[in-house]
């Protein structure tokens, strides 16, 4: 699949075009994404087999940024992801 396809499925990013160029059709995909989610980005995993995690971490970023230390924050990260029934990730997007 070429960039132009990819981007008129929603994919407006090259280097993320580029990523669902490479998707095999036999392929289960997980992408973890630390926004807040997108219908682009829902639309443009619909043709394949995929699970998406959407953490929305920006909602937790005045609580991290009151901590003192990297290791309290990096607790609190932890913390929060281990809410989530994570599989292994082959992708994760940071917005």
């Amino acid at each position: 699949m070429n960039q132009a396809i990819s981007v008129a499925r929603g994919v407006q990013t090259p280097l993320l075009g580029r990523l669902f160029d490479t998707i095999k059709e036999d392929r289960r995909l997980v992408v973890m994404d630390f926004g807040t989610g997108s219908s682009a980005l829902l639309n443009s995993l619909q043709p394949h087999r995929a699970r998406l995690d959407v953490m929305a971490i920006s909602t937790q970023l005045d609580v991290w940024s009151g901590l003192e230390t990297k290791e309290e924050r990096a607790r609190a990260l932890a913390d929060y992801l281990a809410r989530f029934k994570l599989e292994p990730s082959d992708w994760v997007l940071c917005w």
